[in-house]
């Protein structure tokens, strides 16, 4: 898609910042196929409610916004959006009860 778009003569910050969007959609489809299978292994009386999920979305966003923040020049949004809040959640799933086994 993005040789078309450039091909109509979209400028390559448009085309960068659709791309990363892509890319999140990507991420986002693993992250819920892990959220999916963990909650199944939850049901299932062999896994802490909860925790894998939360952990999973506090990766995802932690990662996906530092690689944002580099590939498109240090651009903060991707700081205060992803990472902040990425690096929050992994600090509750840390501190919280999840991380003590029963």
């Amino acid at each position: 898609m993005s040789a078309e778009l450039a091909r109509t003569g979209a400028s390559p910050d448009l085309l960068a910042d659709l791309a990363i969007g892509w890319y999140l959609g990507s991420v986002a489809m693993v992250a819920f196929a892990v959220i999916v299978l963990a909650s199944w292994l939850e049901a299932q009386g062999r896994r802490p409610a909860g925790r894998t999920a939360a952990a999973t979305i506090a990766l995802i966003y932690f990662a996906f916004g530092l690689l944002a923040f580099w590939f498109r020049s240090f651009n903060r949004h991707f700081l205060i959006a992803f990472v902040i809040p990425g690096a929050l959640l992994g600090v509750a799933v840390i501190k919280s009860r999840w991380a003590v086994p029963k």
